[in-house]
């Protein structure tokens, strides 16, 4: 399956700099394996919001959920500040 993904920019410093990319992963792969193929530390991981294909708004969801063919997802540090 693809997946779209979005990082926060304390993420870049693990992505090569990308801030948005996709991914290859197999059939019933998990956000965490997502965040594992992107090579961002799972202890990094502060929250992560979810659009399935076919919805047009992100939702919070568990690291633990399963991802579907063509979902996109945001992946944000423990610590944000402005």
């Amino acid at each position: 399956m693809k997946i779209h993904v979005e990082v926060n920019y304390w993420f870049k410093r693990f992505t090569q700099g990308k801030t948005a990319f996709e991914l290859e992963l197999n059939d019933k792969a998990s956000i965490i394996d997502a965040v594992k193929e992107a090579g961002i530390p799972n202890e990094e991981i502060g929250f992560v919001m979810r659009c399935k294909k076919l919805e047009q708004s992100f939702s919070i969801v568990e690291i633990a959920s399963l991802l579907e063919d063509g979902d996109s997802i945001k992946l944000y540090p423990s610590i944000i500040g402005g």
